[in-house]
């Protein structure tokens, strides 16, 4: 039983992506707007959350148990113009090598 964050949360949707790649998505029971909510849920039973370890591991609480995972996730870059002003060559030639070497479309992205 997971406890996650909003599906507004950049976190929220590196972990949906990572967890569809892997071939599952989690028994999700409870979503909330912050890790500290998504801790006290899990203090008081509702389930597991992964949640950054800063700064919730300094919160001590016995009924509590971290545990350090390490997986392998990309962060989102966006890229924001003036719609005002025209792109220079060197931002265009940019814009398009990122266009490049975007990954696969997937539930969980959208293509730029």
């Amino acid at each position: 039983m997971a406890i996650v964050l909003l599906k507004r949360n950049p976190f929220r949707t590196m972990l949906d992506r990572l967890l569809w790649r892997e071939g599952g998505l989690p028994n999700i029971v409870l979503e909330t707007s912050d890790v500290l909510s998504a801790v006290e849920h899990v203090s008081r039973g509702a389930g597991v959350a992964v949640v950054n370890p800063y700064p919730v591991m300094l919160h001590s609480n016995e009924s509590i148990r971290y545990v350090l995972l390490e997986p392998s996730l990309e962060y989102e870059t966006s890229m924001l113009t003036n719609p005002s002003r025209v792109p220079t060559p060197g931002m265009r030639l940019f814009m398009e090598c990122v266009l490049a070497r975007q990954e696969k479309i997937t539930p969980f992205s959208a293509p730029i």
